[in-house]
């Protein structure tokens, strides 16, 4: 549920923003909203699971409606990590969490207060989660998200049979909520997988582009996944964005492209089982396509798409897909690896933020381990800051150096000194 209380003005500027106003998914178009979006980073936010000398848990009144009830909005005006940790004690499921608020229905209001919630009126909640820099702006709302990823998916040099009419709602011209509308607010049912779970409006489909609608709904379903705090749909836009900024104008190559797409959708904390696992998916899931003739295109075909004329998947371009996705376990590729040099440098584009910006990365990274003890955190997240620091250059590209280098190794030299110094 969307914080309702003193709505955000709308926005043009970002990726989520312009496809929702201007109603298009026109390919020039969300490359533009990729392009736009790359310099936009999330709100700044403090980093900490400790209170100061103040209440930090708020509880606005249950006035909104939803599923048959009302419900309240519970925030933390200091950070996510003390809003989980509370929400634990609590015992509120984390399918509640919302960006940057619990949804807790009002026969939980009294529970929460006598807890130490707050009450506070729903203007003031939206004050203080505002003057936190935890407020998530509307462009990060996973409806929008899911929205625009889906209409960039739809835009990949790759498509199926070019004989068959693409179905209603995935043809050119098609606005990205018609297009994303099968996939929107989808869930897997109970006790389904991830991979189980992606639209079932896309098996319902019957021209050959189903096959690519399809693992574009299961890459999102587990993009989507309620345990992602940093690894989630806004790292995978933040990523496309940034191969955008480094390719321009030329169109990234696709199977780096492709990379960006798979390489954390698995992820369950797991250093190095992550990434195999994700490779190997994609070995799986575009070998499926190329098996079945889907994600081919006759020669000289050319759908609507920024990243330039339609290209035919093969086994080369899958090979190549997973061998960047396992280098993104060390973000070291060889010199000459230009794909390499591309998706390292993308994945970490999140580095060069401004302060306030890093510091809301680094609270998602604390979330994402909330179950880890903070001393056993801090060391682990040491020893991540000082490998990165020891990656000379810490960007392989010329371009990634000019737009990140700089302001990423102030970053880490101050995160650096907070843990060691704490």
């Amino acid at each position: 549920m969307t914080l309702a209380a003193d709505p955000e003005p709308t926005v043009h500027n970002d990726v989520g923003g312009f496809l929702k106003h201007a109603g298009t998914r026109d390919a020039e178009q969300v490359h533009a909203c990729l392009t736009a979006h790359a310099a936009s980073m999330p709100p700044p936010g403090p980093v900490g699971p400790h209170r100061v000398d103040r209440v930090a848990i708020l509880i606005d009144p249950p006035l909104w409606p939803a599923h048959g009830t009302i419900f309240a909005h519970l925030v933390s005006d200091e950070s996510l990590s003390e809003l989980h940790d509370f929400a634990a004690r609590a015992g509120l499921h984390e399918r509640a969490f919302d960006g940057d608020h619990y949804d807790v229905p009002a026969e939980r209001y009294d529970d929460l207060v006598a807890l130490g919630a707050q009450p506070v009126s729903g203007r003031e909640l939206i004050r203080r989660l505002r003057a936190s820099g935890l407020r998530i702006p509307a462009r990060d709302r996973r409806e929008m998200l899911r929205r625009t990823l889906t209409a960039a998916w739809r835009t990949l040099p790759i498509t199926g049979d070019p004989d068959v009419a693409p179905s209603a709602g995935v043809g050119a011209g098609a606005s990205p909520a018609a297009a994303a509308a099968p996939a929107a607010g989808a869930t897997p049912a109970a006790g389904a997988s991830p991979a189980t779970g992606a639209s079932a409006a896309a098996g319902a489909e019957t021209t050959a582009d189903s096959g690519l609608t399809a693992l574009g709904a299961e890459l999102l379903d587990r993009w989507d996944e309620p345990h992602r705090r940093y690894h989630d749909m806004r790292h995978l836009r933040d990523v496309l964005a940034a191969l955008d900024r480094l390719c321009r104008p030329e169109p990234p190559p696709l199977p780096v492209t492709l990379a960006a797409w798979f390489h954390d959708a698995v992820y369950n904390g797991e250093p190095d089982v992550d990434e195999e696992a994700s490779a190997e998916l994609a070995r799986l899931a575009l070998g499926r396509l190329l098996a079945s003739g889907r994600g081919t295109t006759a020669p000289g075909t050319t759908p609507a798409s920024h990243n330039g004329p339609a290209t035919a998947l093969t086994q080369d371009t899958i090979d190549e897909v997973a061998r960047l996705v396992l280098l993104t376990r060390s973000h070291s590729p060889e010199s000459g690896d230009h794909h390499g040099e591309l998706l390292c440098d993308a994945d970490l584009a999140v580095l060069g933020r401004d302060p306030a910006g890093y510091r809301r990365y680094t609270a998602d990274v604390r979330a994402e381990y909330a179950h880890v003890p903070e001393p056993d955190f801090a060391k682990g997240r040491t020893a991540v800051v000082r490998r990165l620091l020891e990656l000379q250059p810490l960007y392989r590209t010329a371009r990634g150096r000019e737009l990140w280098q700089e302001q990423a190794r102030s970053n880490l030299h101050a995160e650096l000194a907070a843990l060691t110094h704490t």
